[in-house]
């Protein structure tokens, strides 16, 4: 069976994530490294970083993040 992005959007429509089933990413001793892309076609990993970033904003945290923004159109775009 595939697992589609709607699918994924359709599963938490019908069962919103809670604050339980939330990674507390805040609590990361060390680099957090974000990579997603805004075309996931198995599950939106944009919006889960967003997620992410939000909460490191409204809470105090120890972890390093470093982003990697459309890794695929960083990469499409670097000259050879």
């Amino acid at each position: 069976m595939l697992v589609t992005n709607k699918t994924a959007y359709l599963q938490e429509t019908a069962h919103p994530i809670t604050e339980e089933e939330i990674i507390k990413i805040e609590k990361i001793h060390g680099t957090l490294l974000l990579i997603g892309a805004e075309d996931d076609v198995l599950w939106d990993t944009a919006k889960y970083i967003r997620r992410m970033e939000l909460r490191m904003k409204e809470r105090p945290h120890t972890c390093i993040d470093q982003r990697v923004r459309n890794a695929v159109a960083e990469w499409k775009s670097a000259k050879r």
